[in-house]
């Protein structure tokens, strides 16, 4: 009797350090599986009973040490159930590697239950915020940022074939595709409100405005006119440079939108929109400035709106120059039909 009380005792003790502590303690106290099973053996191993009982109270104190004091800071990496990175961050690993596939694998994660434009604003545009903090800093040479514009291309065109999971109420009533077909009929009427005229291929142009980081804010931006119905292009980050720009073919663009990502100064601002309304005078000019600690210059910026935000403010500012264009191709119509027919 005396044998089989120890062995009880002792193979309970097991089960519970071993087992069910990490079970039920292991996502309460911000605790990984592993670090209780380990910690539990290390310090069983160190001061036996006494240590199976502290075992986890001693390892979450050394997560919280490691959470507050940055030198231990890999102690909360090791042992806690957080992840060691965020995913703008998990991103912006992946545009240094130049991995893209790893990066669309995130991205596929994350569009179960997102549409791809908060994709892009919530994680893709914070990690190009992350990437011009490094460039301000010096951090990024040359090659890092053709990786960064390379991985962002490749990824933005394996997305561009996804189809939005559309969430909508449903009567139990109404038949399945119900939702379905008015999400249809709601896009459909999306795209017929666009002018005619900004449904032409280059009608508008995401220019960069002065880095690769500002290219790859275009490519994205084009991507989700495009997807609207706007006959978006995106150009080379080098498109307002002196060489560049006099080879600019816009003839048949009714809105420009300057991207910028990274911090500009004033004078090449207003440079750039000085040239851009020289280079296609009357087309609506927009100003975006996508990055997180930028501020709008104080000056309004002469024959150009200035919109500062996500993808989604800027998509909007668009919308809104569209309807103006709109109103004017109208009018025009409406005045020339007037001198025609009297």
């Amino acid at each position: 009797m005396l044998l089989l009380t120890a062995a009880l005792f002792g193979f309970l003790e097991l089960l519970a350090g071993q087992v069910i502590e990490p079970l039920v303690y292991g996502h309460s106290t911000g605790l990984s599986p592993i670090a209780i099973v380990v910690s539990a053996s290390f310090w069983t191993w160190l001061w036996g009973p006494v240590g199976l009982v502290l075992a986890t109270p001693l390892t979450v104190c050394l997560v919280v040490v490691g959470r507050h004091v940055d030198r231990l800071q890999f102690l909360d990496i090791m042992l806690g159930d957080q992840p060691p990175l965020t995913p703008p961050q998990l991103v912006y690993q992946r545009m240094l590697a130049g991995d893209p596939i790893e990066a669309a694998e995130q991205s596929r994660a994350f569009l179960k239950d997102a549409s791809l434009e908060h994709y892009y604003d919530a994680i893709l545009l914070n990690g190009l915020r992350l990437a011009a903090s490094d460039s301000r800093l010096g951090h990024l040479d040359d090659e890092r940022l053709d990786r960064v514009l390379a991985t962002v291309a490749e990824l933005t065109n394996d997305l561009d074939s996804h189809d939005d999971i559309v969430a909508v109420a449903e009567p139990e009533s109404q038949g399945s595709s119900f939702g379905t077909l008015a999400a249809i009929e709601q896009a459909n009427e999306t795209v017929a409100s666009i002018p005619e005229k900004l449904k032409a291929p280059g009608s508008v142009r995401c220019i960069p405005g002065q880095s690769k980081l500002d290219e790859t804010a275009a490519l994205v931006l084009a991507q989700m006119l495009r997807r609207r119905g706007y006959g978006a292009s995106a150009e080379k980050a080098d498109a307002l440079s002196m060489s560049k720009f006099f080879s600019l073919d816009l003839s048949d663009t009714s809105l420009s939108c300057i991207c910028y990502v990274d911090r500009p100064s004033s004078a090449k601002l207003h440079y750039a929109v000085r040239r851009l309304s020289k280079k296609r005078g009357g087309a609506a000019i927009i100003v975006a400035f996508m990055g997180e600690d930028q501020v709008t210059p104080a000056e309004t910026l002469s024959g150009a709106a200035v919109v500062q935000g996500p993808f989604k403010l800027v998509i909007e500012a668009i919308v809104e120059a569209a309807v103006s264009i709109s109103l004017k191709c109208s009018a025009s119509k409406t005045e020339w039909q007037r001198r025609v027919w009297g």
